[in-house]
């Protein structure tokens, strides 16, 4: 599936889980970017981020939710 229909899919699936955080694990460059596409494209409907290592993902996902 393409960027675009999958960040079109996210606005809609957003409206009915609008709680749903996104942690991407990687060092991989393309992927950092092709993540922070996603992010814009869907206008932030839900929070998102990009992480070297596991831990620190896991470490934000345990913090309250904004």
């Amino acid at each position: 599936m393409a960027l675009d229909d999958l960040s079109a899919a996210s606005i809609g699936a957003s409206m009915t889980n609008p709680k749903l955080r996104i942690a991407v694990v990687t060092t991989n460059e393309l992927i950092e970017k092709l993540s922070h596409h996603f992010r814009e494209a869907t206008d932030g409907v839900w929070e998102a981020k990009v992480f070297p290592a596991l831990e620190a993902a896991r470490h934000w996902l345990r913090e309250p939710h904004r």
